[in-house]
């Protein structure tokens, strides 16, 4: 072969290559700036990269649905929403693209791969955060337009236990929709919304939290403030709640001179309370006291009401016949039993703490039992009558006075945290305290040997305690109240 043939051939080889070349370096596909585009929207041009061309035809794959379909444009753009059959938001796709210039439409050129934006929705703002005035208080989704809408909804602090509502007709949402679980009262609850978008599951949006109401209770209005009869037991008389539905009721009460020491009386089947339920604290006539209710509402502890007040009356009081004794209480009464024998003469003060019973027939010259101690402010016992009304109590310390002391003492300070200074002023003399609890029993045994002495006191628990002061012939001598802060 000569050479100038070989180089002919060889000539005509590299044109046929360098046009394969041309021609492949030619083929039209989306533009760079849209061939992997995401979140597309369905409504943007997406461009092919070759203009001038007669015609393009765009060939785009939904691959979510397995759907294939063409729009054939006279300009080189197109969008999704032109090709209704694939069409759909939160999509990828597959896009080839190929051109008329003339001569017919040519071979196709890469594939793109662009994605659609999803839709993502959540509870409207105006519900996002929402404190329901009524438990089913209907709450919707932002989206007005789906096939379906789906929620979900978990307890605030526990995203572990979701519950799913799928497949609603209407963007409409309430508590009823869900198990009995989400039906609680004073509960923070979180829902979320997704929907379908010609049968493709959009993401899930923002969790929002929505408030329950809480259930409020106190006593009937009725029964707050009521002021009992002499006619009726104060201790029996039933005072009620004001919500009649509940798992359980709970009470709590105290003494309106003394709000630092409460009672409480926990999970009653029904809404009725009675003074009887509480200790003997709180069955003394002529008392103010104060109660309070929360309920069980489906095992969720619903806040405390307001504090009532309800009024124990003053009860009929006899004078005791018993000349070596002079009482003078608001609560008290006496017990005149002749039928016994020996007759019996009690005189007690129907619920407090102390009493005191006289036996062996004559009044005049009885012999003495006494029990138990008084509630302070409301008694005076001396062993004479008062010669005038200044030997009468005058302060809060001032409970019980012997007429026959010239000792005075005094607490400081009260209330205490840990130390308690005892500060004797008058005839001295070797003192026995003993510290007595809300029960009634001593829970401390300490001898003042000083006229100023400091008790060491850290160990009593917060409360009040009455100071029981008695000489060596265990005589009384004082009592006064003082409260243990903290």
């Amino acid at each position: 072969m000569s050479g100038t043939l070989f180089r002919k051939i060889i000539l005509s080889f590299s044109l046929i290559v360098f046009s394969s070349q041309l021609v492949k370096a030619q083929l039209p596909k989306l533009r760079n700036v849209d061939c992997n585009r995401i979140n597309t929207p369905l409504n943007l041009n997406l461009f092919a990269n070759i203009t001038g061309a007669n015609q393009y035809k765009f060939k785009v794959t939904n691959l979510e649905l397995g759907t294939t379909d063409s729009v054939v444009k006279p300009v080189r753009s197109f969008y999704l929403d032109e090709i209704p059959l694939v069409s759909r938001y939160n999509c990828n796709y597959e896009v080839a693209v190929c051109l008329d210039d003339g001569a017919g439409f040519g071979a196709y050129g890469d594939i793109c791969t662009p994605s659609t934006i999803a839709i993502i929705t959540q509870l409207r703002n105006v519900d996002c955060g929402k404190h329901f005035s009524y438990i089913y208080t209907t709450v919707y989704a932002a989206q007005t337009t789906a096939d379906s809408w789906d929620f979900q909804i978990r307890k605030a602090g526990n995203p572990s236990f979701v519950e799913d509502i799928f497949g609603q007709a209407s963007r409409a949402f309430n508590l009823s929709m869900a198990s009995i679980a989400f039906q609680q009262f004073n509960q923070e609850y979180e829902i979320r919304v997704r929907t379908t978008q010609g049968s493709i599951v959009q993401p899930w949006g923002d969790w929002c939290s929505v408030f329950t109401p809480a259930v409020i209770a106190k006593l009937r209005n009725v029964d707050c403030g009521r002021y009992f009869s002499t006619a009726v037991n104060p201790f029996v008389f039933p005072l009620y709640a004001n919500v009649s539905f509940a798992n359980s009721w709970d009470f709590q009460i105290r003494n309106a001179e003394d709000t630092n020491y409460v009672e409480d009386i926990f999970g009653l089947p029904t809404r009725k309370f009675q003074l009887y339920m509480a200790s003997n604290l709180f069955q003394l006539y002529n008392r103010e006291y104060q109660i309070r209710v929360r309920t069980d509402q489906g095992g969720v502890l619903q806040p405390w009401g307001e504090w009532c007040s309800v009024y124990t009356p003053m009860p009929p009081i006899r004078k005791p016949d018993f000349p070596d004794l002079v009482s003078v209480s608001s609560a008290g009464g006496t017990i005149h039993n002749p039928s016994a024998n020996p007759a019996l003469y009690i005189l007690n003060n129907v619920g407090e703490t102390i009493t005191e019973t006289f036996y062996g027939g004559n009044p005049q010259t009885p012999n003495i039992l006494t029990q138990g101690f008084e509630q302070p402010s409301r008694w005076y016992v001396g062993v004479k009558p008062p010669i005038k009304p200044s030997d009468m109590p005058t302060d809060d310390d001032d409970y019980l006075k012997d007429l026959n002391s010239n000792l005075d003492i005094s607490l400081y300070p009260n209330p205490y945290s840990d130390n308690l200074m005892v500060n004797l002023i008058g005839d001295q003399e070797v003192l026995r305290l003993n510290i007595i609890g809300s029960n009634g029993r001593i829970v401390k045994e300490i001898s003042i040997t000083q006229n100023t002495q400091t008790l060491q006191l850290e160990d009593l628990e917060s409360g009040t305690y009455i100071f029981d002061f008695r000489n060596q012939k265990d005589e009384f001598v004082k009592r006064i109240k003082v409260i243990k802060s903290y």
